[in-house]
């Protein structure tokens, strides 16, 4: 029998967490409500759980966990999810599609939040530097993911969503929905920046790590330090980490 998280609320007080052999990562589905790619992929991790799920972030196309109608759009997914952590141990990285998620929304789950990543993990010996990937972009950027992330505004949009009835996260929702999703398409100079990027916030923490594992950017690139987590919507792909290695592959 999997081992279940009893109480993620204590686990996540250690600070480096442990990535155990055969755990897969999922980064960037960007579901929507009803999505039947959501429901087969939960179901095979519900009939076949793997030791550990990593949920990377935008697995919702648009879930903001303090609005009801946002999390009613959604419950039949997060049920599958909150089933599966359950029986296998799972960790959910906010990302910016997906946010303000309460650990009552998925109560055996450790949310790991924007302001917590990266996030130090362990494996076999070696330190890894986990995120969903929205950080180092600029510093506007940085204003407004903070901007809406933050508990007043989150608080503000769950009234404005109880006395709207919901009309109006309909509307952002919809708009959102017609955003295009993109791989990314300039890859050439990606990784220095990136690697870079990591680097100095490690400098400036006083932090050590082997490589880096984020989604976002919809891509599969890699090197020494670096590993993309390809995206479940633009590539159909999960990836897992074995012996030492990472295998992508179609799910």
């Amino acid at each position: 029998m999997k081992k279940t998280l009893q109480n993620p609320s204590k686990f996540i007080q250690n600070p480096i967490f442990e990535i155990l052999d055969g755990a897969i990562f999922i980064a960037d589905a960007h579901f929507s409500p009803n999505d039947l790619k959501a429901f087969y992929l939960l179901e095979e991790l519900l009939k076949n759980p793997p030791v550990q799920v990593f949920f990377m972030g935008d697995i919702f196309h648009l879930l903001i966990g303090s609005i009801p109608s946002s999390l009613k759009d959604h419950q039949k997914i997060l049920k599958k999810i909150s089933q599966l952590s359950q029986i296998t141990q799972v960790f959910y990285f906010e990302g910016n599609h997906d946010f303000g998620i309460q650990q009552k929304t998925l109560p055996y789950t450790t949310i790991i939040k924007r302001k917590n990543q990266p996030m130090q993990f362990s494996y076999n010996n070696k330190t890894l530097l986990l995120a969903h990937g929205d950080i180092f972009i600029s510093p506007l950027y940085e204003f407004y993911i903070q901007s809406i992330t933050h508990p007043i505004i989150l608080k503000s949009l769950f009234f404005l969503d109880c006395i709207t009835f919901g009309k109006l996260y309909k509307i952002v929702r919809n708009k959102i929905m017609q955003k295009e999703i993109f791989a990314l398409k300039n890859p050439k100079k990606f990784l220095s920046k990136r690697t870079n990027s990591y680097k100095n916030y490690a400098k400036k923490y006083s932090l050590s790590y082997t490589r880096i594992l984020e989604g976002h950017f919809h891509c599969e690139l890699e090197n020494q330090n670096y590993k993309a987590i390809p995206s479940f919507f633009c590539q159909k792909k999960i990836l897992r980490i074995i012996n030492n290695d990472f295998e992508a592959f179609i799910a």
